[in-house]
């Protein structure tokens, strides 16, 4: 009787632990971002940014970004390495299919961006997070 409780505790420990895992992303911060569908055009949007809490939370299955106040969590549908210094992940949000676009710029830092929506810039504030 103590052997079956003993294996019963212990697998129900092992069911907890594997349910509890958490998995690992990629965490960008910068402190301004680019309204490029606001301002009209990338370059009104670069040379007025918007100053405020930019994140992207990059996982294996979404990609959850941060500008300000507004969240969305675009869930990733494909990835495409383009080069060494350009990746592409088809997404989608509400229904609607985006390609959001992870660039590693000449000088090393890091832009994220939807063509003629968002951009997050210039980006050095960078880590690995556990998500749970």
């Amino acid at each position: 009787m103590k052997l079956k409780s003993i294996i019963t505790i212990a697998f129900a420990i092992i069911c907890f632990a594997s349910f509890s895992q958490s998995a690992k992303g990629t965490l960008y911060k910068q402190n301004r971002w680019e309204d490029v569908k606001g301002k009209g055009s990338w370059d009104k949007a670069m040379d007025n940014p918007t100053y405020e809490k930019a994140e992207v939370l990059k996982t294996s299955k979404n990609i959850k970004v941060t500008l300000g106040t507004k969240v969305y969590n675009y869930v990733i549908i494909s990835e495409k390495k383009f080069s060494d210094m350009l990746m592409i992940y088809s997404t989608t949000l509400n229904g609607k299919n985006f390609d959001i676009g992870i660039c590693k710029n000449f000088d090393g830092t890091i832009s994220i961006d939807i063509d003629d929506i968002w951009c997050v810039p210039d980006i050095t504030n960078i880590s690995t997070t556990e998500i749970k």
